[in-house]
């Protein structure tokens, strides 16, 4: 099976994968059948390990922890090379572009707020779209979505 998968020498890919592409993946590479009713968040990535041209799986990630990780609690969608970030406890927005700060160091939401209030959009659309369960306020005990009115 590994020559099957065998990743050509000297070859390179920049696309964005996740670990959640892994269970498609593993799937595809087994021949298993897939439940008509299982949930499969991510991509089959087998193509990569092949090398097949024209390949890319869509470069956006969502990633949503509405309960206690790492000590906060945020969601962050990536599209290309930006990623925004909500997180609930402060109600603050960040925004990045990867491609020219990788280890997200300068905040740039209040420079390019057009694109942060459209990334935000899409963000929560993607959260509703999953049925995402939302933190709940201590005060009030419903649920907090991203405020976008504050962008």
């Amino acid at each position: 099976m590994q020559k099957n998968f065998a990743i050509p020498a000297v070859s390179v890919a920049h696309d964005v994968v996740t670990c959640v592409d892994m269970m498609p993946t593993m799937l595809k590479i087994a021949g298993a059948n897939v439940p008509d009713d299982a949930v499969i968040d991510g991509f089959d990535i087998s193509p990569y390990f092949t090398g097949t041209e024209g390949t890319h799986r869509p470069q956006e990630f969502l990633t949503h922890f509405p309960h206690r990780h790492r000590n906060t609690l945020f969601s962050t969608y990536r599209q290309i090379d930006w990623k925004i970030i909500y997180n609930y406890a402060s109600e603050t927005w960040e925004l990045y572009n990867l491609k020219d700060d990788p280890f997200e160091k300068t905040n740039v939401v209040g420079k390019r707020p057009e694109l942060a209030l459209t990334l935000a959009k899409k963000m929560v659309e993607k959260l509703d779209s999953q049925k995402a369960m939302y933190p709940a306020s201590i005060s009030s005990g419903k649920d907090v979505k991203p405020d976008l009115s504050t962008l």
